[in-house]
């Protein structure tokens, strides 16, 4: 693919979430239709120039998690009622389970399909 292709599906991406963004604050209420269609296409997007690149310029730290992503992991990971502060406490405890191989896959993979990214620094990547 060329440069310019990518480049363009990135920008391409950026102004779907931005008009996706704008819709919902001007209405103060989601388009139903435009609710799921608008956000899985900026996903798609950004995953072929993710793919294309090598490069993930809308990657998120890990320590960026927000609050919900980290109940879901809690309740789907360690169980319900179990919520943590920050991803490192959750991780530890993760890891107290001792997980399956597989459940550690599972996990890690929603972390990226979610846009964060695990580095040297997180102690993880």
């Amino acid at each position: 693919m060329k440069t310019e292709n990518v480049v363009r599906i990135g920008q391409l991406a950026e102004t779907l979430k931005t008009l996706g963004d704008t819709q919902r604050a001007k209405t103060h209420q989601p388009d139903q239709e435009n609710n799921q269609f608008l956000p899985d296409l900026v996903t798609e997007l950004r995953a072929i120039f993710v793919a294309e690149t090598g490069e993930n310029p809308w990657a998120k730290p890990i320590e960026d998690i927000s609050e919900q992503h980290l109940h879901q992991l809690s309740d789907t990971y360690i169980g319900e009622e179990e919520y943590f502060i920050e991803f490192n406490t959750f991780w530890l405890a993760f890891l107290m389970t001792k997980p399956e191989p597989d459940q550690m896959v599972k996990l890690l993979k929603q972390l990226k399909d979610w846009g964060y990214v695990l580095d040297d620094e997180s102690g993880l990547g």
